[in-house]
């Protein structure tokens, strides 16, 4: 009887040519808060991944890019990629078109950030010793504000308002264009970033521009990986300020957040030997 029924079972998930039934074999199912593409969306997403993975395989195998430059890069783009792959929630409204107050805060985030990115554009067609005066001292004064204003629509969208699953989603378009804004600030300011980050001299605009490539990135591993390992950073970002009031070992002087959110976007941090290993050895096997 044994004998029988495995028989029976081995004949349903073959066919009768002696070949596998697809049916018979398990699908990789999409994650709950993952996109599901087709058309303009998926050929737009395919474009930006090829071009990703065409700067991995250049940087590494053709010409190489200066190491921070090349992490930045590879972070900011990878952020991009998963903010359109990976909704906020996984409540989507594929059914209804979108309503007027969706489309609003769509269209104003994505004004925001593209106003961000221009403002960095400009940042770097500008002479960089004009010091504090002049167009420069402008963008700078705006660059700061406009980004957490369209941070903060955008993540209020992206969490509130219920998108097309089958497309892609204007809000978190723009966290992305935001991802990419903080990628050319950063590289801009380089040579001064990696003797500044973390000390007393930084800017106002530095301290801005990281605590909001920080929050992206937190974003992203909490689409991805759910909110333990967010709130697991969470304790340890907590600890960096609450240190004079810890007792015993655990006691220190504290950071001020400038300090501290400029020095985790150093390669003691964001661009650490992490970053390395994934876009060295990860990003060419996706």
């Amino acid at each position: 009887m044994s004998k029988d029924t495995n028989t029976a079972s081995t004949a349903e998930g073959s066919t009768a040519s002696g070949a596998i039934n697809a049916a018979s074999v398990d699908e990789i199912q999409p994650a709950n808060n993952e996109r599901l593409l087709s058309g303009a969306s998926a050929s737009i997403i395919f474009i930006i991944c090829v071009g990703y993975i065409g700067f991995h395989l250049y940087a590494l195998n053709i010409q190489p890019v200066e190491t921070w430059t090349y992490r930045i890069i590879h972070v900011s783009f990878g952020l991009m990629i998963g903010f359109l792959l990976l909704g906020a929630t996984s409540r989507f409204n594929d059914d209804k078109p979108q309503s007027i107050v969706a489309k609003f805060f769509g269209i104003a985030s994505i004004i925001l950030s593209g106003y961000a990115l221009a403002l960095v554009v400009l940042l770097w067609l500008q002479p960089q010793d004009e010091g504090t005066t002049g167009p420069l001292a402008f963008i700078q004064s705006q660059l700061g504000l406009v980004s957490f204003l369209a941070l903060a629509i955008s993540l209020f969208t992206s969490y509130c308002i219920k998108s097309n699953r089958k497309r892609l989603n204007m809000s978190d378009l723009s966290l992305g264009f935001i991802a990419l804004a903080v990628a050319g600030y950063l590289i801009l300011s380089l040579s001064r970033w990696r003797l500044m980050a973390g000390t007393s001299m930084v800017g106002d605009l530095d301290f801005y521009m990281s605590t909001i490539g920080v929050v992206l990135i937190l974003e992203l591993t909490r689409r991805v990986a759910g909110m333990a390992l967010v709130i697991i950073t969470g304790v340890f970002i907590l600890y960096a300020f609450i240190g004079p009031w810890l007792p015993g070992i655990f006691e220190h002087r504290g950071y001020s957040p400038a300090r501290f959110f400029t020095y985790l976007y150093t390669d003691n941090g964001v661009l650490a030997w992490i970053s390395h290993s994934t876009s060295a050895s990860t990003a060419l096997r996706l």
